[in-house]
């Protein structure tokens, strides 16, 4: 067994092949919200409520180092790149154009104990050289992850004013399948809309696919409208191999209701093997 399948198991149960991920690392795309959180509490109900993986930024790691130590902790995945798609028309420095760069590499996840490594791979820029850019970055971290027998969790999403209603279920095909070429451990994707396009996602990802909480609206409106909680199950029953949530958890009154609910339909049991 390698370093990287030792790695990968942190947050992708080897009994059932699942997981449930929470991303936490808002403010270092978004900055404050008008409803601030208390991101030490927010994770440690989060983590109580039995997520396996955590992907927060390099700055919150330093800060909430005690939320990963232990055995029954969750897997750290430190996010490895910055952009400003996430930036809508409502926040104080809205993005006029698409941007992405790295941040971190996998040398530096390692110092700091991540069990894995989290990049965006977005497709659908306004011209060919900036997707361009992102593939180039991407592909180096991944060159980077394999040297170091890190996993590299790729959150393959359509965006952009090229993505429209006729393409956007071939550009999510598309940039799905970029990832794994490139040489993602893991994918996480959007949810197409329906079961019949999420089968065949699953059929041609040849690493585990994980399905995305519904993102912000400004990144592809024509991204299909979902709950995950609501189409876990079926999700699952098509190959699905878990779920990444977000910011509407994260945001949500019954957060720690929700992650229950999830882990129950992605593992069973209570958290922590109860």
């Amino acid at each position: 067994m390698s370093g990287k399948e030792l790695r990968l198991s942190t947050f992708l149960d080897p009994i059932d092949g699942r997981s449930l991920l929470l991303e936490a690392d808002y403010g270092l795309m978004l900055g404050h919200f008008e409803k601030e959180l208390n991101l030490r509490d927010v994770l440690s109900r989060a983590i109580n409520a039995g997520v396996d993986g955590v992907i927060i930024s390099r700055g919150m790691v330093k800060r909430l180092s005690e939320l990963f130590l232990g055995r029954r902790a969750p897997a750290l995945l430190l996010r490895a790149d910055w952009t400003n798609v996430w930036r809508g028309s409502t926040h104080p420095l809205p993005a006029r154009e698409h941007r992405y760069m790295s941040l971190t590499d996998a040398e530096d996840a390692m110092r700091m104990g991540a069990s894995a490594l989290v990049a965006y791979l977005f497709l659908g820029y306004r011209t060919d050289y900036d997707d361009a850019r992102n593939v180039e970055a991407l592909s180096e971290l991944a060159v980077k992850c394999d040297e170091w027998d890190l996993p590299l969790l790729v959150e393959a999403i359509p965006a952009g004013e090229r993505v429209v209603r006729e393409n956007y279920l071939d550009a999510l095909g598309l940039v799905m399948r970029i990832a794994v070429e490139i040489g993602a451990s893991c994918v996480a994707v959007p949810y197409p809309g329906d079961m019949a396009s999420l089968k065949k996602l699953v059929n041609s990802c040849q690493v585990p696919l994980l399905l995305l909480e519904e993102l912000e609206a400004g990144v592809s409106r024509w991204q299909p409208s979902y709950d995950v909680l609501q189409i876990a199950q079926e999700a699952l029953e098509t190959g699905v191999s878990g779920f990444v949530l977000g910011l509407s958890t994260l945001l949500s009154e019954d957060m720690e209701e929700r992650v229950r609910k999830l882990r129950e339909v992605v593992h069973g049991g209570e958290p922590n093997g109860g």
